[in-house]
């Protein structure tokens, strides 16, 4: 397989999510020196359209860092704060849908790693479906996490997904067994239950008309 472009997108903006950067970014570079290699680019914005941007570049894996939520509607969407804790930015995957079907332009990756609690819930990967071209593979959180479970989750991950070959298998199908084995391997390590789910997402009626796929 073609070596993959792993794109880091930090929306969380706080010291937290700098030291998830921070930490990824040693981790990828520690298995490149390993001899495996990987594309990775860095994106650390409070601008919810460079996000869009971002989502739209083609890329074997983008990974969110960010806080997640539901706005005072009820709308999922990723969000983060300043240094003082105070709310600074918010992306409502609704209106993230709705700009890129106008755009014409859809998530161009072959995953999608949302580093934030409570994004795997139902109405956030329902809300992603008006937003993606083709399937690809979600992986998310099914309750609130702490920095220490994400950590650990973004070893075995990138390990998983960097090491394995994939020959013969589509990308989407790779990267879906790759993060299944993640979540196999995380619950063994700590000898419980793995707060990251991972779920296949797949275009709605609204996305299919808007990116002609």
């Amino acid at each position: 397989m073609r070596t993959p472009v792993i794109r880091l997108v930090d929306l969380g903006l706080d010291d937290g999510f700098a030291r998830s950067m921070g930490f990824t970014q040693s981790l990828l570079a520690s298995i490149n020196v390993s001899g495996i290699r990987s594309e990775v680019e860095y994106l650390r914005t409070s601008d919810p359209m460079l996000v869009a941007h971002a989502l739209t570049v083609p890329a074997r894996l983008i990974h969110i860092m960010c806080h997640g939520g539901y706005c005072d509607h009820g709308e999922p969407g990723f969000g983060g704060t300043n240094a003082t804790g105070e709310h600074a930015v918010w992306l409502s995957l609704h209106d993230l849908a709705d700009y890129l079907q106008r755009d014409g332009r859809g998530i161009q990756a072959t995953a999608v790693f949302a580093d934030a609690c409570d994004s795997a819930q139902h109405r956030f990967t329902d809300a992603l479906r008006g937003a993606v071209t083709t399937r690809i593979t979600y992986i998310g959180a099914s309750r609130q996490v702490d920095w220490h479970e994400c950590s650990t989750f973004d070893s075995i991950l990138y390990g998983s997904m960097l090491r394995a070959k994939g020959k013969g298998t589509e990308a989407h199908e790779w990267m879906f067994d790759a993060a299944i084995r993640s979540v196999n391997a995380y619950e063994e390590a700590v000898d419980g239950t793995c707060p990251f789910r991972v779920v296949e997402v797949v275009p709605n009626r609204q996305a299919f008309r808007a990116f002609g796929r």
